[in-house]
C-alpha cells in the first residue's frame, strides 16, 4: 500500500477494521437481503482500493529496482575505467587529472541522481582527453562508448520514473475518487441498514458505529 498518502492509509486500515465487523455477521444475517447486498457492495469498494493502490506500487518499484540495476552498471563501468586512468594520471604526474578519476564505487551507487550521472560522465569525458595515449591502460574508445551508453540509459530510466511517478500521483487521486464513493455508501446505505439491524442487535451495531466514529476522526 506503499502509493496511498498517510491520510488514504488512514481511511484504509478504519475500513478494514468496519469490514471485518461486518463479514464476522454476514452468516447470521444471511437472509437478510439488502444487508448482503450491502456488505456485498462494501467489500467491492474494498477491493477496488485495494487495485487502485496496487497499480500504482508495482508501476514505481519495478522502475526503481531497474533504476538501482542500471546505477550500480554504470558506477561499475565508470569506477573500472577510473581506476585504470588513475595509474596513467599517476605515471605522468598529472594531479588534475588524477582528482577528476578518483572517485569510487560508492561514491556513484550513494550519490544523488544527478550527481550520479554528472560523476559518472565526467570520468569519460576526462579520459577521452587523453584517449590516445591510454591504449597502453586497456582503455579504449569502445569501452568509453560503453560507458555513455550506460549513462545515457540511467538517464533515460530517471525520465521514465518520474514519468511514472506522475501516475502514481494521479492514482492516488484516482482513490480519493473511491473514498467519495465509500463514504456516500456507508452515510446514504451501510448506516441506515445498521440502524436498522440495531434495534434487534444493539452489540452488532454500536461495534459498526464505532467503527465509523474510528474512521471519521
Amino acid at each position: 500500500m506503499e502509493a496511498m498518502w498517510k491520510v488514504q492509509t488512514n481511511k484504509f486500515n478504519s475500513y478494514q477494521g468496519i469490514s471485518s465487523i461486518l463479514m464476522k455477521k454476514r452468516e447470521k444475517y444471511s437472509s437478510n437481503k439488502l444487508f448482503i447486498k450491502f456488505v456485498d457492495e462494501y467489500m467491492t469498494f474494498m477491493q477496488k482500493i485495494l487495485e487502485v493502490a496496487a497499480d500504482a506500487d508495482n508501476k514505481t518499484n519495478s522502475l526503481t529496482k531497474e533504476k538501482y540495476k542500471m546505477k550500480e552498471l554504470m558506477a561499475g563501468k565508470a569506477v573500472a575505467l577510473a581506476s585504470a586512468g588513475l595509474l596513467y594520471a599517476r605515471d605522468i604526474n598529472d594531479a588534475v587529472l588524477y582528482a577528476e578519476l578518483d572517485i569510487t564505487f560508492s561514491d556513484i551507487k550513494f550519490a544523488r541522481d544527478a550527481e550520479a550521472l554528472l560523476l559518472a560522465l565526467n570520468i569519460e569525458q576526462s579520459l577521452r582527453r587523453h584517449l590516445d595515449k591510454l591504449g597502453e591502460y586497456m582503455i579504449t574508445d569502445r569501452e568509453l562508448d560503453e560507458l555513455r551508453t550506460s549513462v545515457n540509459n540511467y538517464e533515460e530510466i530517471l525520465k521514465i520514473r518520474a514519468q511514472v511517478k506522475n501516475v502514481s500521483v494521479i492514482s492516488k487521486k484516482n482513490l480519493n475518487e473511491v473514498y467519495d464513493r465509500m463514504d456516500a455508501f456507508l452515510y446514504t446505505k451501510m448506516d441506515r441498514i445498521m440502524r436498522r439491524i440495531g434495534k434487534d442487535d444493539p452489540d452488532f451495531a454500536a461495534l459498526y458505529f464505532q467503527g465509523r466514529k474510528i474512521y471519521n476522526r
